[in-house]
Order: C-alpha cells, then sequence, then structure tokens
C-alpha cells in the first residue's frame, strides 16, 4: 500500500505518499480501544487492512460480531482477508457484514482476464446464512511488493493476504479522490475531515468495480469466489460524471422508505449499476441469519419491470440482474445490475422492510436507520429555470448537476411557494397546488448552468422543462 519503491520503482505502492499507521496483532488486547484510537488525532485514519485472523470456520462467531460493532460504532472502512483453504472455511473476521472481505483470484502473470482462475485456491463464500461473500476479490498470485527482510527488499507476496491490500490501496486512492471532490462532494480541510461514510465507501466501489466474466470457458470463477468483482480506478474515474450518490443523508423509520429518479439516455454504453448498502448492527451468533435490520432495494424500469436487489446476482447466478424475484432479507449490500438499460426514467427505492434495533445512536429516541445508495450508467441532466403545469409533487430532473445547490418555487403571483437547499441527488417539493403554473429557479453554489438542456418527465418522454412531475 505505502511502498515508495525507493530502490525499485517496481515496488512503489498504490500511496506512496500516503501516511501508513502499522500495528502488531500481538498487542491487540482491545481492539475496541485500538479502533477508536485510529478515528481519532493523532491518526485519523480512513481505513483498516487486515491479513490476520483467528482460526478459519464457516459460521458467524462472537469474533464476527465484535467486529461488526467495531465498525458501527466507530464508521470506519476495515478490510478483512477471506483465507487461503480453498474452501468455505473463513477466517470469522470475514463473515461481519460491516467489513470489506476480499477473496483472490490467481492471474498468472498475464494481462489477459479471461485466464484467471480462482483454481481451489482463497476461501469463498457464501456466509453461513447465504451473504455473499467475498464482498471484492483481487490478485493472489505473484505481487511484488516490499519486503520484511530488510529495508531494501522486494519479495513476491500470495494469498488474500495479498489481495486485500491491493484492494485497500484502491479504497485509499478513492478517499484521495473524494478528497479533490471528483464526484461534486462537498470536502473538508483533510482527507479524514472529507471522507464519507464507511457504507458510501463500500457501495462505490462495489458498484464501479468490474467483474471477471463468469461465462468465459472454462472459468472456475463464480460470485461465491469473486463476490462483486475487481476494485477499478478506470470505472471510478469514468463514471464519476454519472453517478447518484446518497452519502447516509436519507433517514429511514421502520416501513418507511425513500424514492430517487435517475434518467437514461439511448446509446449509453454504461450499464446500469444500483448498489445499496447499510451498516448493521452486531448480528447474534447463536441466530440463523446474522443480519439484525432488513433494508431492501427494488429498482423499477421506465416499463414497469421491477428488479430486487441481487436478485439472478447471488450463488448460481450471473453477471446481470434478473426480473422479478423476492426482496433480499440477508445482505446488508443489494446491487441491481443491468447490462443494456432502457431509455427513460428509472425508479429506486430502498425499503426498511424489518428495523429490529435503532441503526442511528444518534436519535436515540426512533428507532431508524440509514444507507448509502450509488447508482452509476445514468444521464447528467443539467437543470434550468422554466415555467410548467405539474400536477402533484415536484423533483429535479438530475441525480447529480444539482448538487450544493438552493432550488426556489415561485408561483405566478411572484409568491415564493417552496424553496430548498441541499446537497441531494434531487429535491421535493410537497403539497404544491395541483394544476398551478410556477416557475423553478436554480441557484448553484458550485456550477454554471447552460441557459437550456433536455430534461425527463416520469413517464419516460423527453421534453424542454425543468422538473420531473411525480404523479
Amino acid at each position: 500500500v505505502f511502498g515508495r519503491g525507493t530502490v525499485n520503482p517496481q515496488g512503489r505502492g498504490m500511496l506512496p505518499e500516503g501516511q501508513g499507521i502499522f500495528a502488531d496483532r500481538d498487542f491487540l488486547s482491545d481492539r475496541y480501544a485500538h479502533t477508536a484510537r485510529l478515528v481519532s488525532e493523532p491518526y485519523n485514519a480512513v481505513f483498516q487492512s487486515n491479513s490476520w485472523g483467528t482460526s478459519p470456520t464457516q459460521y458467524y462467531r462472537t469474533v464476527s460480531a465484535e467486529l461488526d460493532d467495531i465498525v458501527f460504532l466507530n464508521d470506519i472502512l476495515i478490510l478483512q482477508s477471506q483465507s487461503n483453504t480453498g474452501s468455505r472455511l473463513s477466517r470469522p473476521e470475514a463473515w461481519a457484514k460491516n467489513v470489506v472481505s476480499v477473496g483472490g483470484i490467481y492471474h498468472y502473470g498475464t494481462a489477459n482476464f479471461d485466464d484467471d482462475r480462482w483454481n481451489n485456491g482463497a476461501s469463498h463464500g457464501p456466509a453461513a446464512d447465504g451473504r455473499i461473500k467475498p464482498d471484492l476479490a483481487h490478485f493472489n498470485d505473484g505481487i511484488f511488493t516490499t519486503s520484511k527482510a530488510s529495508d531494501s527488499s522486494y519479495t513476491d507476496f500470495t494469498g488474500t493476504s495479498a489481495a486485500t491490500p491491493v484492494t485497500a490501496g484502491h479504497f485509499g486512492i478513492f478517499y484521495q479522490m473524494w478528497h479533490n471532490s471528483a464526484f461534486d462532494n462537498e470536502v473538508g480541510a483533510t482527507v479524514f475531515e472529507s471522507r464519507p461514510h464507511l457504507t458510501t465507501a463500500k457501495a462505490m466501489m462495489i458498484n464501479t468495480a468490474e467483474q471477471w466474466n463468469m461465462n468465459v470457458a472454462g472459468t472456475d470463477i463464480e460470485r461465491e469466489h469473486q463476490g462483486f468483482g475487481r476494485v477499478s480506478l478506470t470505472n471510478l474515474n469514468d463514471l464519476r460524471e454519472k453517478m447518484l450518490i446518497v452519502d447516509e443523508t436519507d433517514v429511514l423509520t421502520e416501513f418507511g422508505s425513500k424514492t430517487y429518479f435517475i434518467p437514461v439516455v439511448s446509446g449509453t454504453e454504461d450499464p446500469l449499476k444500483v448498489t445499496m448498502a447499510y451498516a448493521d448492527p452486531a448480528g447474534n451468533p447463536a441466530s440463523e441469519i446474522a443480519t439484525v435490520n432488513d433494508i431492501d432495494l427494488k429498482v423499477t424500469a421506465p416499463d414497469g419491470t421491477v428488479y430486487w436487489g441481487n436478485v439472478g446476482l447471488g450463488i448460481g447466478g450471473g453477471m446481470w440482474s434478473q426480473p422479478g424475484g423476492e426482496p433480499n432479507t440477508v445482505d446488508t449490500v443489494e446491487n441491481v445490475f443491468i447490462e443494456d438499460p432502457m431509455p427513460g426514467v428509472w425508479r429506486i427505492e430502498v425499503i426498511a422492510a424489518e428495523l429490529n434495533q435503532d441503526a442511528r445512536p444518534e436519535t436515540p429516541d426512533v428507532t431508524d436507520a440509514d444507507f448509502a445508495l450509488v447508482a452509476s450508467g445514468i444521464a447528467r441532466v443539467v437543470p434550468t429555470s422554466a415555467t410548467t403545469s405539474v400536477a402533484g409533487r415536484v423533483v429535479t430532473a438530475n441525480g447529480r448537476g444539482i448538487n450544493l445547490a438552493t432550488l426556489t418555487l415561485t408561483d405566478q403571483a411572484g409568491n415564493i411557494r417552496r424553496t430548498r437547499t441541499g446537497p441531494f441527488g434531487y429535491f421535493r417539493f410537497d403539497e404544491v397546488p395541483v394544476g398551478g403554473s410556477y416557475v423553478l429557479d436554480v441557484s448553484a453554489k458550485r456550477y454554471d448552468f447552460e441557459p437550456s438542456s433536455r430534461f425527463i418527465i416520469a413517464d419516460g418522454d423527453m421534453a424542454e422543462i425543468s422538473m420531473i412531475a411525480e404523479p
């Protein structure tokens, strides 16, 4: 991760100018206290990579629950190697819901991904309760890296203990991109102050990961081996202008839901990918299911076809989502991947199907939860001021361009009816009288808008309009 390649430039790590923090597991008598220090002065760490753990098992153990609790309390991204047994026997830390578990795939020294194989090397999923694990995977053979033999030596490293820090380095670059406002996000003075929630980092990297092709003749790479693929900085950069990002800004109460509209235009070469992730309180090792709360992802195409999270993407499934099915009840990361999405307005719903425990300690009097949501492959539509007659509630046309903007809705008499400001992907104006004619003014804090653009109405038609009319 942090190698500077001083002696051999080939040994330069992912974050050569990053500040590494090293700890010896033999001295971690209290991991709660250790992790709390990591997110405090003077360390201010944004992620932790672990290539160690306790004895392999197929089950969610007390150690798994403890690590889930630590991640939940400290909101820090923790990566965990899956192990190298060639079976479902994995470190119990890797079965934790809130960590990013990393599997391994052999690359055999070629740049061709089609000849990559699992080849009975890395430990794999699914978890005992059916959860998709690992979350991601990377190369676990022939990793040229620094060696502990001396200050000037290098070695070839192997196993998921190599795949995990490789993946961690990619996350480190993501945090730097976020700090540089690469996703039109607000930033602080340091990477630590700028960092998004761990669920958002997890969702971003899973959403933009590159799947190993499970349809290649002779491949043995299945979902249980690769998770949702290998992290890709190319995809992350190329898609950053085509995203809706919700960084735990919306709150759910039991049976409640949040709805988002995203535009897809014809001719796009990008798949539509929607990823939802949430941090879950520690599970009960005695229970058959590790999850405590159940939050579901539902995506509806312009023609009404419904896709539930992870349907068609699970164990034994393929690379792309299948319509229909049932809501997922075990995974804390849910995806909908559409290879060739139809143009029009897609509807995303995040639904709190079951909240058994409060997931937001900052609101102690209410049982509620939040989540991260990332949709990529959507159109970037620039909002403008316009006059239109709407029926019902009004939302803006775009999931990206109006971040950090103020919207003002004015009626024909010049009276300001509603004003909204915030960093969200879209805004709602509730209780707007039906059938009236209004002007929507967009005052951007960060962007200059063109005088006109195409906009998408909720039924999928294209028009010169600055709002989506939601029935």
